[in-house]
């Protein structure tokens, strides 16, 4: 029988990492590889990891249903012996001291780092590294990319602080405020900058903040460090992390809410480790020199913890069938399989739960059988597998203890050696452009010409309607994105948006006019006629040749075509930078343009035009 302990876990993981002050080991860094760069594959992803993540990552999808999860193989080119080298020197990783851990789960050195962790041993250290222990559903959101585009309300981050110290207000303003504004303005997640302030400063209680947020310490009042960023292990850390929120001017609960996510972001998301197991072990680099040293946290069991804390987050919010991207790292030479340390010999198992313990029964029956309890086993230990097929249930033993447990909770460990072997993957990093698409060749010739930017690091949104604006602002970076001298001015383009250098140029040179009534409409959709007429302009502007022409009787709804249109669209039906949809029969020119539209027309521009390849 399956005893579902996740609350225990759970208040497990918040004893552990109540009073945990977790060290910066470099407050700035940069690194040639500033991003992840995982491989993109078609689906879901699962198809570019290796067997053993496949069988895992199949399972996750088939049990929970979450379909539109993405996985992202990070393939590391770090060989596993070399990550345990690094990863297991004194200090490095700590665990909480606990009468429920094993003396297994500690270092031989006996050393202490802050107060109550002590040196993690090499076993429990390579049982955290090793991705694949993780990746059940509460587990799996360590590999959760933080840099999502998940949109979380103000309401929602209410209700994730309920009743904790941050369910109040500072100065007239919520603190859920503060933390919608710092997910914004540092592009992190809002529940994961949660998560971490959960993580450093405990949950607290509402109407009761923490020393390091109370704005009352005598050495430095009116000083407040949301994140403890600048503490290290040891005495007085509190104290080294009100120090750096004083140099760096926290002196409003605002300030350092938002300065502080702002930070973090710059020297964690931003060089790559944009994931809570990223922020824990320093994988990043294009080297060993850029690698091992930039770790956020020594606690070994911090990205579970903040793990099991986002995923209820989004539970509790509704927002787990939402499209989420998971980046799992890959290492060379991987073992078959690291568990729980143990000591067992044989036909050997593991307990394959998700975030909870699984009882060890004196009998092969559930409640009402007469068996009872032996004991409860937490995921991922390792146990002797004595007998199968006992009417669902199965004998095994742990530690000389022999007894039962229900067979879908004993998963033999895995014995067939992973290849390490990156997969042919995209030119493109845009997980929904695929190869096989019409638009490939025309967003992979714009992407990397730097015509036409993704929408953000993952996605280029082929579908998605392009404005007027972006247009102007996409041939504007065709030519250089030159000074501008003259142009008109639109009263509803204002000197800070994007575009409006852009528009500037592009009126100056005769490629735009802007609309009978004065205006320039800069966020309005633009048609597929209105795009051929600006690209005619735009050619005259290049000196090209556009009196070629052809007859617009071979679409479908080649008559609908806007009378001041009509000579711009033949020229681009005659020089192939339109060729019409549905097999070339229509036209569709009061059609909006999508993003893929607009990177075909340009392509054939350069490439039938131009005769650029």
């Amino acid at each position: 029988m399956k005893k579902i302990v996740k609350i225990c876990v759970l208040l497990l993981v918040i004893i552990i990492i109540a009073n945990i002050w977790l060290p910066i080991h470099s407050l700035a860094v940069t690194k040639k590889q500033t991003m992840i760069k995982p491989i993109q594959a078609n689906g879901n992803g699962i198809e570019a990891f290796p067997q053993s993540y496949q069988t895992l990552l199949k399972k996750l999808v088939n049990t929970t249903g979450h379909t539109n999860w993405k996985f992202q193989a990070f393939y590391t080119d770090i060989d596993w012996n070399e990550l345990i080298s690094n990863e297991t020197i004194h200090l490095t990783n700590t665990i909480a001291l606990s009468d429920s851990y094993p003396s297994s789960w500690y270092c031989s050195c006996h050393k202490q780092g802050d107060v109550g962790y002590y040196c993690a041993s090499k076993e429990i250290i390579s049982y955290y590294l090793d991705p694949r222990n993780f990746l059940t559903e509460p587990t799996i959101f360590q590999f959760l990319n933080l840099s999502n585009t998940t949109e979380v309300s103000v309401s929602q981050i209410e209700k994730a602080v309920e009743q904790t110290f941050l369910d109040g207000s500072a100065n007239g303003m919520r603190y859920a405020q503060m933390i919608y504004d710092a997910a914004k303005a540092s592009g992190e997640n809002a529940y994961s900058i949660i998560c971490k302030i959960f993580q450093e400063l405990g949950r607290g209680k509402k109407g009761e903040l923490p020393e390091v947020v109370s704005g009352k310490d005598t050495e430095y009042p009116n000083t407040y460090n949301f994140f403890n960023y600048g503490a290290t292990d040891g005495e007085n850390n509190r104290k080294r992390a009100l120090a750096f929120a004083a140099q760096e001017g926290w002196n409003t609960p605002y300030k350092a809410m938002v300065e502080g996510a702002k930070k973090i972001a710059s020297n964690y998301l931003q060089q790559g480790q944009n994931t809570k197991y990223t922020f824990k072990f320093d994988i990043v680099g294009n080297d060993t020199s850029e690698m091992f040293s930039h770790q956020y946290m020594t606690n070994i069991e911090d990205p579970l913890g903040q793990a099991l804390n986002l995923y209820d987050m989004y539970n509790a919010n509704g927002l787990l069938n939402q499209e989420l991207t998971f980046i799992i790292p890959v290492y060379k030479n991987m073992p078959t399989y690291v568990k729980l340390p143990s000591t067992e010999t044989g036909n050997l198992g593991y307990v394959s739960s998700n975030a909870t313990s699984v009882y060890l029964r004196n009998g092969p029956g559930g409640v009402g059988s007469g068996y009872t309890n032996i004991m409860a086993l937490r995921k991922d230990t390792i146990v002797q597998i004595l007998q199968t097929g006992i009417n669902g249930w199965t004998k095994v033993s742990y530690q000389g203890i022999v007894g039962y447990m229900a067979e879908q909770y004993v998963t033999p460990v895995n014995l067939k050696k992973d290849v390490y072997q990156v997969p042919n993957s995209s030119e493109l990093p845009f997980e929904d452009v695929s190869a096989d698409e019409w638009y490939y060749e025309a967003i992979r010739y714009t992407y990397q010409k730097g015509i036409i930017k993704g929408a953000n690091d993952t996605e280029f949104k082929p579908n998605t309607k392009i404005s007027r604006g972006m247009m102007v602002t996409i041939l504007w970076r065709m030519v250089g994105e030159p000074k501008v001298t003259g142009g008109k001015n639109f009263p509803d383009v204002k000197t800070n948006d994007y575009y409006y250098y852009a528009v500037k140029w592009a009126s100056a040179k005769g490629i735009v006019n802007g609309y009978n009534s004065g205006k320039f409409a800069p966020n309005d959709d633009i048609t597929r006629e209105q795009l051929a007429v600006i690209l005619q302009n735009y050619s005259k502007y290049m000196k090209r040749d556009v009196s070629k022409t052809t007859n617009l009787s071979k679409f479908k709804d080649g008559y609908k075509t806007t009378g001041y249109a009509q000579p711009a669209v033949k020229w681009a039906v005659a020089t192939g930078v339109i060729s019409g949809k549905d097999k070339g029969t229509r036209l569709d020119p009061q059609g909006t343009a999508t993003r893929a539209e607009a990177s075909a027309m340009i392509y054939n521009y350069f490439t039938k035009i131009k005769g650029d390849r």
